[in-house]
């Protein structure tokens, strides 16, 4: 028989999270908030993570644009403006 409970854990790596949630509780909470909720800190480390996957896609397309294949700080300026 198959171990049930590693196929199960399998399926989860698919939903965990790439950014510690632990930092990013941190951050909310230093900035004046009392506290927060799993819900609340679930989404918020979602909206992170895809605004750094868009701005990683975005970059590479700069990066690529300049016949690169390193991220340099000019490609960050550039996305900046």
């Amino acid at each position: 028989m198959y171990n049930t409970s590693h196929y199960n854990y399998l399926e989860d790596i698919d939903t965990m999270s790439d950014i510690p949630k632990a930092p990013i509780k941190r951050l909310v909470t230093n900035n004046g908030a009392v506290n927060i909720s799993a819900d609340a800190l679930d989404k918020i480390v979602e909206n992170v993570e895809e605004y750094v996957r868009d701005m990683g896609r975005d970059l590479m397309d700069i990066t690529r644009h300049s016949n690169r294949k390193t991220i340099k700080i000019k490609d960050l300026e550039y996305l900046k403006q």
